[in-house]
């Protein structure tokens, strides 16, 4: 009965019954619904870097660690290649061997002997690894090792074609066919060629001066490469529009000097070519941390960029130098342009669907357009983008629903859910990709070897998706949080966080990081006072639906300035929300304090445990109406000059809430001094209108006596959100 009850679950579940015996039964679960395979270095070999693994998304828990440790792993800052993972086996290369995993419990499957089989600096090359549902492919010196995926044995053999180098360099396995390429010294191959898997036969081979392996790429039955290979009326046709215009003698030093390289597209059935075109590729040949040229293709878009070396130079970056790196897009079918844009992007692109994003950024594959959102802050519309703070080397990887990445620890980011970067610490990952999306899991196999930072564990981690969240975060925004339309501070929290409205709640003191969200929020303590954070598991709040809220807070909280109009901005009327809970032991009587704001009276005698008629019971108290300019000043008093802890006003979080734009908002410059000599003068004056309705009236200037201003009097119209000069 229970055999026959266990084969019916199993069968539920996608199993395939293997054999039954009696009393035993022994099945093998099928494919998870949604699981995704990561077969190539950049999971696929359109080089999306995405896994397409709709299973993997927020929270995570974890599922086991183990081996692979950091024994027979080379250097992390070799850069090995990144491992593979499909149908429910994560493969990994070490230094002198490859082996397989059950991606599901950790056992070992398998150990084969490869000496020196591990790939340096894969970031600036190529990986010699790829997989399929049923094999794992190995590049050793001039041959690539067909295993079979659950034992490790030899199936084929496949060598470099003759008349070629003997060293193989590229591969990718696409539609029944090996793709591979002969090396011509260093990181560039000089032939392409093809295989058929089932038969081994060798189907083709093409020939070509000298291609960067990460500059080839394949789908849909093509293979895409960057040739160095272009004679002088193509570098004219292709820097025509450059040209026109400009001086005989710079225009000729361009010709001579501009990166023009042919792009080629090839039938991976034939090897013969599609398509050829030449392509100006300055912006992503050369310049500062250049390491090479790559190529990525999906959904009929081939993209061609520059390789930048990790991400640590935030001062570059910052300073505007890394504006001249560009994107070319490209329409796959015929090499017709698509868009091309410059973007100061930090490291290796990737490709999630139909979205292209170039760190920090996103933008549409189709289009070029910049993908934007709204700032949960202020409401208005600002370019989409995410941090990856401390160090951080090495390029993000994808799923469908989430970034992951380096960032001083693990750091993933929720596509989804948007709020924010979070990081698994006392683990750091490899520098560049060893973080693999797919089996539904989120599998990390070590690659920190050598690493002398202070990590806690060294040893491979795999997370699947959980069901409660318990993680903060790290919001990015451009960093304009004025005018205020809602603003939620969550005092002491350890992070960021939206809750189960999608209300974002942001901590303060706010966590440090570049591209981290700053605020200018001003508290002021009372002695001994400050914030804290505690644990929820021992502050548990009832009274709210957001318990997490209250486990951290300011105590001895004087004041708190909350700036909500910039200078100029105009006049508002807000609401703002205390959340107390009584969550330090106080008893009833003992925390009094009276509360202000815009330093009126609003609440005196305030006695939280009272109120909620309990500890650790949530109590909001809201006030309506309250007329700001620029800031507003929330103050907390007690009768105690200096008061004790528990005597100490107790504050959780903090809302405020725009109810309406009162006033435009109308500011001049200060003109300089007139004189005799300079009896004249312009002055700008900016009129800001955040109210709903579009503001239609007149601008009156009266001049001081025996001044005179022109015009006196203009007429102005000003469209809601927008400032008029």
């Amino acid at each position: 009965t229970k055999a026959v009850g266990v084969r019916q679950a199993a069968q539920d579940d996608r199993a395939t019954v293997l054999q039954e015996n009696g009393l035993w039964l022994e099945g093998t679960r099928g494919p998870l619904p949604g699981a995704g395979d990561w077969t190539h270095q950049y999971a696929d070999p359109g080089n999306t870097t995405c896994g397409y693994d709709t299973r993997v998304k927020t929270p995570l828990r974890l599922l086991w660690y183990g081996e692979p440790g950091p024994l027979g792993m080379i250097s992390r800052h070799q850069r090995a290649p990144a491992p593979l993972a499909a149908q429910g086996v994560l493969f990994v290369q070490c230094e002198n061997w490859v082996e397989a995993y059950d991606a599901y419990n950790g056992v070992r499957l398998w150990r084969r002997e490869f000496p020196k089989v591990v790939r340096r600096t894969v970031s600036h090359d190529c990986s010699n690894l790829a997989a399929d549902k049923d094999s794992f492919y190995v590049v050793h010196r001039n041959v690539c090792h067909q295993l079979a995926a659950r034992t490790g044995e030899t199936l084929a053999t496949f060598a470099v074609p003759k008349g070629l180098t003997d060293s193989w360099g590229w591969l990718a396995r696409l539609d029944g066919l090996l793709l591979g390429s002969a090396r011509n010294g260093g990181r560039s191959a000089n032939a392409v060629f093809a295989y058929d898997v089932a038969s081994g036969k060798m189907l083709w081979t093409f020939k070509a001066r000298n291609m960067l392996h990460p500059s080839l790429s394949a789908g849909d039955g093509k293979l895409f490469l960057v040739d160095d290979s272009v004679d002088l009326e193509k570098r004219q046709d292709a820097l025509r529009k450059r040209l026109r215009g400009l001086e005989p003698a710079y225009a000729e030093k361009l010709l001579k000097e501009a990166p023009v390289r042919t792009v080629i597209c090839l039938d991976t059935a034939t090897g013969k070519p599609v398509w050829q075109r030449p392509l100006d590729l300055t912006g992503g040949i050369g310049g500062l941390y250049w390491s090479s040229l790559g190529s990525m293709y999906r959904n009929g878009v081939l993209v061609i960029f520059g390789i930048y070396s990790d991400g640590h130079y935030w001062q570059q970056f910052f300073g505007g130098q890394f504006e001249s790196r560009r994107i070319v897009a490209l329409n796959a079918k015929d090499g017709t342009d698509r868009w091309e844009k410059q973007i100061g992007y930090r490291v290796r692109p990737l490709i999630i669907e139909d979205t292209l994003h170039a760190e920090p950024w996103a933008y549409s594959l189709q289009t070029g357009a910049q993908q934007m959102r709204k700032n949960p802050v202020t409401g208005a519309k600002e370019p989409w983008q995410f941090a990856r703070p401390g160090h951080h080397c090495g390029c993000p990887a994808a799923s469908v629903n989430c970034l992951f990445f380096r960032s001083g620890y693990i750091g993933y980011y929720d596509l989804i859910n948007d709020g924010g970067t979070v990081h698994f610490s006392s683990q750091r990952t490899g520098c560049w990709i060893n973080f693999i999306p797919a089996n539904g899991l989120l599998s990390i196999p070590e690659a920190s070897s050598g690493c002398m930072c202070p990590f806690a564990n060294m040893t491979t981690v795999v997370f699947e998706p959980g069901t409660e969240d318990r993680t903060w975060t790290k919001f990015s925004l451009e960093g304009v949080t004025t005018p205020v339309r809602e603003l939620c501070l969550n005092l002491g929290g350890p992070g960021d966080r939206k809750d189960d409205s999608g209300k974002l709640w942001l901590a303060y003191p706010r966590p440090r990081g570049s591209l981290v969200l700053p605020l200018k929020v001003k508290p002021a303590n009372y002695s001994g006072g400050g914030a804290f954070k505690d644990g929820i598991d021992f502050n548990k709040v009832t009274g709210t639906t957001e318990p997490w809220l209250y486990a951290s807070g300011y105590r001895g909280l004087r004041t708190l300035s909350v700036p909500v109009m910039a200078p100029g901005d105009g006049e508002a009327a807000y609401t703002v929300r205390l959340h107390f809970a009584e969550t330090q032991g106080a008893k009833p009587g003992q925390r009094l304090f009276g509360i202000k704001v815009q330093g009126k009276p609003v609440a005196a005698g305030f006695d939280t445990v009272a109120l909620a008629k309990g500890a650790k019971r949530a109590l909001v108290r809201e006030f309506r109406g309250i007329e700001a300019v620029e800031t507003i000043e929330i103050a907390l008093a007690t009768p105690n000059a200096k008061p004790t802890p528990e005597q100490m006003p107790l504050v959780q979080a903090v809302e405020v809430i725009r109810e309406r734009v009162l006033k435009v908002g109308l500011m001049a410059d200060q003109p300089p001094l007139l004189n005799r000599k300079r009896p004249t003068t312009k002055a700008v004056v900016r009129i800001t209108n955040h109210k709903a309705d579009a503001f239609k009236g007149s601008l009156r200037l009266r001049p001081p006596a025996g001044m005179k201003v022109t015009p006196a009097t203009k007429s102005v119209s000003v469209a809601s959100g927008q400032r008029l000069e």
